[in-house]
């Protein structure tokens, strides 16, 4: 994806946006992604990602509704079912 990230940086593939006063955020955002390359983390969603969060929200809300975990706890509890998926 870096040499796409580059070419667009370039301007060559977009054009300014008339709401953001003409400037060409699409370059400016790809240029900052390409400049920063090697501390940028772009967030992977596979298919496992709608039931992770779940779980977390399910044992967050155990936590703090029922007191069923120490924040340890749940940490824990967490991993674990994570794992099992």
């Amino acid at each position: 994806y870096l040499p796409a990230l580059n070419e667009i940086a370039t301007g060559k593939y977009t054009s300014g946006w008339a709401a953001f006063g003409g400037e060409n955020v699409v370059a400016e955002l790809s240029e900052d992604l390409y400049k920063n390359k090697d501390s940028v983390v772009i967030p992977f969603a596979d298919e496992r990602y709608a039931e992770i969060k779940s779980i977390i929200a399910e044992v967050l809300g155990e936590m703090f509704m029922k007191n069923a975990y120490t924040p340890a706890q749940a940490v824990k509890e967490m991993k674990t079912r994570i794992a099992n998926i």
